[in-house]
């Protein structure tokens, strides 16, 4: 077995982390009661059955990627494992969380959550992402940290809190619809111009009470020293009227809220002092900011929506799939997989104060983030696997029966709460009416107010011109009549004087033009007066008139708000039910499917043991036909040799009857001859001589008889035999043909039997394919409670970082400007023992390393990343992926043999066994399998003095494979 190399350095320095972390574990540990509720739920969704934990190995790759977005080094993943260290996970969960990565990291997170991707128009994406980067290193609350999105106006100097506004071009529909998703998990944007025809709970109402916090919203340009700036600035608005689509001429108003809650309440602000006056070239400021109201709101943490939300999405960022699926639609027909889970972890963030860093520790150090995946080999063990557990936990058909019944008890009450709610909504027509009505009167009236107050400012503005006029008239007299009496005194005192007397005189003149010009002014002035002091009049009757109509706005709301808080009883009334049968019919499903799989499972076994019993009598009939196949060919030969002497003895018959034939006719010819010679016996002279050819003849028929006799006697001997050997012959042909028939009844039979166990194979197999499917929703199901891992891919960002760090070239990179920044500014002796010194040091040179290396993660961005604008989350694959893997160059440079990375240290092993445990502890974070290490070995045997260039590629071929691009 291949023995584990060990590297006293790094558990050294682990172990010297296990010391600093038990200094200040208390500031990053959440308290154990949140760990315990969050598991308690879990194992109460999942009735207390739950998947094994995870290998370390594997589970240390989901902890690192999780929270610094690359997977540990091979030291790293080998301290870990060696350690024995109590405690050690959530040392290193600590010890993480500490590095400038976790930051950097999380930063790149709230980035795509809260951009998605959009291009930066107005502001830069390394200034926005240090923004991000300061405001988790400090701990800023994650409430606050969002509500400052919501009122930031972009202003020189602060600019990048802003993007979220500016980059979104200060559209309020766009603001609107993506606050919604983003902020409160819900994608309204179908709700814009009438109800959502799909979701029962979205209604224009909503949208239109979300847009009202952002209507005023609008970019206007600045100047930022010697250019031109846009920020972003709001209107003072009121609400405007909306119809919907489907319903002209039925006309609505809402004041500023959120998803089925109470109106903001807005005060009535006289016209004139809306607002308040901008600051440094800023534009002026609304005096009540509904934006603002909306960010105070998310800041004090009252807002639920907002909370459960956040909450969502971050479980999501970290177990890659959130308790409300998708993330940005939930609503009563699409319940949490897990309600009191949700309410559990918004509870968690509430208590934490919003603050990421705590909410992540306690979520990584839940036993969900720690379980391993329900796995099941073959439908053979799946009874005494974890689903025999789950079948131990109740009859699944009395709870299908009672779950059945309790469905349709829910959907009965949800019809009535809709009912009520319509009801609702009907009840308070009028009231809304009047309302709407009595808001127009204030609009009406505000306007009436804005008029007079033109009017009046024109009136008064001529009243001063005319005032001034008369001033600068009545001042001119006085100078020229002090002009005058100095030129008459001078005059008397000189004597005659012709130019100074007509100089007199000309003032006289000029005295009594002016005088008239004076008089036209004071007429002037008393018309303008009394024209300003008539507008002022007509204004102050418009603002009284305004004031009564906003009383009775006032008056009509408060009649209006009753019926209001009815609607939204019966609407939340209606939801929650919405709610409890979506979770009933789910939960039916789910009962459905695990009885379905329970028969699935009985027919299963049933097929099984008919098709092992079909399988055990065809065997007997094929060992039958096998004995009777071994039988015919010495049948057959019998047959043939039956046949053969039959052939022969019918050879022999027809043989000796030809010759009894032949002896017949010889006795006949002698007979026929000795008759002859008898007659002729007494004719002749010398009888005795023909006496004695008759005896002779005589003699010889006797002979012939006596053989005529034994040939007769020869042929019925062998017509005997010939019988016997027919009758064997028949017996044996009989007995041939008795073995063919049985052997064509036992090869039908055989016949029949293997296409019944072929029809009952395909049911079988057609049987595991559904218990196969069923199985899939269990374990979906008990994934989706968390009760178990499921596959995640990894982000972009995950991705390029985890290229970069296996191969050790971000160490490297590291490690680079760390001896830049030495070498610059050499720390001193004090320093070199201060940690906080040390920290920033390090967070410098990562800093400087990322912004290196950024290009390569943007190139990973452009080929695994979605649309701008769009979610970020779906796992798609392309072609242009495959072959930037397959074919990239720079991947495969990065696997080059270099330092103490993966790849030396393969080429460095002792043997190929050992490499092949490098390969997949360095890359994968596991151990390799038997059929691993055997193609490892192989691929490396083919070319020993090519080695090197052989573990590149392997590297660089686990790299590419798709298990490196997820999590387990």
């Amino acid at each position: 077995m291949f023995q584990e190399t060990t590297w006293p350095i790094t558990i050294a320095c682990f172990l010297w982390a296990v010391l600093v972390n038990g200094r200040d574990a208390q500031q990053l540990a959440l308290a154990d009661d949140s760990v315990v509720r969050i598991n308690d739920c879990i194992s109460h969704a999942g009735n207390s059955l739950s998947a094994p934990q995870e290998q370390d190995g594997i589970l240390l790759r989901r902890l690192y990627i999780t929270l610094i977005g690359m997977p540990p080094v091979l030291d790293e993943l080998n301290a870990f494992i060696e350690s024995k260290t109590e405690g050690r996970y959530e040392i290193i969960v600590n010890e993480l969380m500490r590095r400038p990565e976790f930051v950097e990291h999380w930063a790149e997170k709230l980035d795509v959550m809260l951009m998605e991707r959009r291009p930066n128009t107005h502001v830069p994406q390394e200034q926005w992402l240090a923004w991000l980067r300061d405001q988790l290193a400090t701990s800023r609350p994650l409430n606050q940290l969002m509500a400052d999105l919501l009122v930031a106006d972009g202003a020189p100097g602060r600019r990048a809190s802003a993007r979220f506004l500016l980059d979104r071009l200060g559209d309020p529909n766009l603001i609107t619809n993506d606050v919604a998703r983003i902020y409160f998990g819900r994608d309204i944007q179908c709700s814009q111009c009438h109800n959502h025809p799909a979701i029962d709970s979205y209604l224009q109402t909503d949208y239109q009470g979300l847009l009202a916090f952002f209507s005023g919203i609008h970019l206007v340009e600045v100047a930022d020293g010697e250019k031109k700036i846009q920020v972003v600035a709001e209107k003072s608005v009121s609400d405007a009227p909306f119809e919907s689509v489907f319903n002209r001429g039925t006309m609505h108003r809402v004041l500023p809220h959120l998803f089925g809650d109470k109106e903001f309440p807005q005060p009535w602000i006289m016209p004139g002092k809306e607002y308040s006056d901008g600051i440094n070239g800023m534009p002026a400021h609304p005096t009540h900011s509904r934006r603002e109201q909306l960010a105070q709101a998310i800041r004090d943490g009252q807002v639920n929506e907002f909370n459960r939300n956040l909450a969502n999405r971050l479980w999501a960022l970290v177990f890659a799939r959130g308790i409300v699926e998708p993330l940005d639609l939930q609503h009563g027909s699409n319940p949490p997989s897990n309600e009191d889970l949700l309410d559990v972890i918004t509870k968690v963030l509430v208590d934490e104060q919003f603050d990421l860093r705590r909410f992540i520790h306690s979520l990584v150090m839940t036993d969900a983030f720690r379980y391993s995946e329900f796995d099941v080999d073959s439908i053979e063990n799946m009874q005494t696997s974890w689903l025999g557990q789950l079948f131990a936990l109740g009859s699944q058909e009395e709870k299908g029966a009672s779950g059945t019944e309790r469905v349709a008890n829910l959907r009965e009450q949800r019809s009535q709460c809709r009912a009520n709610f319509e009801a609702a909504l009907n009840g308070a027509t009028e009231l809304q009416a009047e309302r709407l009505s009595a808001f127009q009167n204030v609009d009406t009236e505000r306007t009436a107010v804005v008029q007079a107050m033109e009017a009046y400012a024109k009136a008064d503005a001529e009243r001063q011109t005319a005032q001034r006029v008369l001033t600068e008239a009545e001042d001119k007299l006085n100078k020229l009549e002090l002009a005058a009496t100095s030129s008459a005194t001078a005059l008397q005192a000189i004597g005659d004087d012709g130019e100074l007397a007509a100089a007199v005189e000309l003032l006289k003149s000029r005295l009594a033009t002016i005088q008239s010009s004076i008089e036209q002014a004071q007429k002037t002035v008393a018309e303008k007066t009394n024209a300003a002091q008539a507008a002022q009049q007509n204004l102050d009757q418009k603002k009284t008139a305004l004031q009564s109509s906003q009383s009775s706005a006032e008056e009509a709301n408060s009649r209006f708000q009753p019926a209001s808080y009815t609607i939204l009883e019966t609407r939340t009334d209606f939801e929650r039910a919405s709610l409890l049968l979506a979770c009933a019919e789910r939960e039916s499903q789910q009962q459905a499917a695990l009885a379905q799989f329970q028969d699935v499972l009985i027919k299963s076994q049933e097929t099984q043991a008919k098709v092992a019993k079909a399988q055990e009598n065809h065997q007997r009939l094929e060992t039958e036909i096998l004995g009777l196949l071994a039988q015919q060919p010495v049948l057959k030969q019998q047959l043939n040799e039956s046949k053969a002497i039959c052939e022969s003895m019918n050879g022999q018959l027809q043989f000796q009857e030809q010759n009894i034939a032949e002896l017949e006719g010889k006795r006949h010819h002698l007979a026929d001859a000795e008759t002859r010679l008898t007659a002729v016996v007494s004719l002749v002279e010398t009888p005795d001589r023909i006496q004695a050819a008759i005896d002779e003849m005589q003699l010889a028929r006797k002979r012939l008889d006596k053989l005529i006799i034994d040939a007769e006697q020869e042929f019925h001997d062998a017509q005997s035999i010939a019988k016997q050997n027919r009758a064997l012959f028949d017996a044996r042909n009989l007995a041939f043909s008795e073995l063919e028939s049985q052997l064509a009844k036992a090869n039908s039979r055989a016949t029949i039997q293997a296409e019944q166990i072929a029809s009952m194979q395909e049911e079988l197999q057609s049987l595991e394919q559904l218990g196969a499917s069923k199985i899939d929703v269990i374990r979906q199901t008990l994934a989706n409670r968390f009760s178990s891992s499921q596959l995640r891919p990894l982000s972009p960002e995950q991705i390029g970082w985890a290229f970069l760090a296996t191969n050790n070239v971000y160490k490297n990179y590291v490690d680079k400007h760390l001896a830049e920044l030495e070498k610059a500014v050499p720390a001193s002796a004090s320093q070199q023992q201060d940690p906080n010194f040390l920290y920033a040091r390090k967070r410098e040179a990562i800093r400087k390393a990322r912004a290196e290396l950024q290009g390569n993660i943007n190139h990973f961005i452009s080929l695994y990343g979605a649309g701008a604008g769009q979610p970020q989350r779906e796992f798609f694959a392309t072609p242009d992926q495959a072959l930037y893997a397959s074919n990239g160059g720079a991947i495969f440079s990065w696997a080059a043999a270099s330092g103490n990375n993966v790849t030396a240290r393969m080429v460095a092993a002792s043997n190929e066994r050992e490499s092949a445990f490098i390969l997949y502890r360095g890359i994968l974070c596991r151990e390799p399998t038997g059929d691993e290490i055997q193609t490892v070995e192989q691929y490396l045997l083919q070319q020993p003095s090519d080695r090197s260039r052989l573990c590149q590629e392997l590297v660089w071929g686990l790299m590419a494979s798709a298990e490196f691009r997820f999590l387990p």
